[in-house]
């Protein structure tokens, strides 16, 4: 059936006109199965080729190349494809491009996570809680992969700041080393008007950073984290002083 899809563009254009959200569902699904574990593996010898042209197939009826990466609103104006069918594109296939499981047929990943990017800080505002839970966790893949550059930051960060989004900000700043500042979106009141539970947050994430840091035997990133927790112990402890105690007890 994959096969058939891929090579025959109108069915697959039918497929997604009936019901392009649920399609997209059924397609993370699908593309999450481990060739190599999975005795229903509907991916063959050459999954990532097979999931790459999949992918790509969908991408290709559903994104409009022409419509430049800063313009997303754009899409707003079209009947077809809704902009929740657009916004859930790029949110299903953030991961699998972060991960490089797949690529998208004539486009470079820088393009395809500027593109993600522009929608997910458009989209973020005007959504509703669990979308932009689904936004945050999206961008977030993207920001903590290998994908990921300085100069896809130096276009981007402002957007992440002007739309209020504290947790992907905190990642972008912890990314490159300032943990001072990821500690400070995670307590930051504009940031808290939004997402009104960031700041209970700051405890996972800081315990996920220093684990990382840990592994990669990075003494600098760790004294870094360290230094910026010391420096916020009144405001942590206002927070939640029972997970700051856990938190220094473990990694302090």
């Amino acid at each position: 059936v994959i096969s058939f899809l891929v090579s025959d563009p109108k069915s697959l254009n039918e497929i997604l006109k009936y019901d392009a959200n649920r399609f997209i569902a059924c397609a993370s699904k699908l593309i999450s199965v481990n060739a190599e574990n999975s005795s229903s593996n509907p991916w063959g010898n050459t999954a990532k080729t097979s999931k790459s042209s999949f992918v790509s197939a969908i991408y290709s009826q559903l994104i409009d190349s022409t419509i430049p990466p800063n313009r997303p609103w754009e899409y707003e104006r079209k009947k077809w494809p809704s902009y929740s069918s657009i916004l859930q594109t790029y949110i299903t296939f953030s991961v699998p491009i972060a991960s490089k499981i797949v690529t998208i047929a004539g486009m470079t990943s820088d393009e395809f996570v500027l593109r993600a990017c522009y929608h997910f800080t458009n989209a973020f505002e005007k959504a509703n809680y669990d979308r932009r839970g689904a936004i945050t966790s999206a961008f977030v893949s993207l920001i903590t992969s290998d994908v990921w550059n300085d100069g896809l930051t130096s276009l981007i960060e402002n957007e992440i700041k002007s739309k209020r989004l504290g947790r992907v900000h905190a990642a972008l700043l912890a990314r490159h080393g300032d943990y001072q500042g990821a500690i400070a979106c995670y307590l930051s009141r504009d940031y808290l008007q939004l997402e009104p539970t960031l700041d209970k947050g700051v405890f996972e994430f800081l315990s996920s950073e220093m684990e990382k840091l840990q592994l990669l035997e990075d003494e600098t990133g760790i004294e870094n984290a360290r230094f910026a927790v010391k420096s916020q112990l009144a405001n942590l402890a206002k927070v939640d002083a029972t997970s700051l105690a856990q938190l220094v007890f473990e990694y302090l």
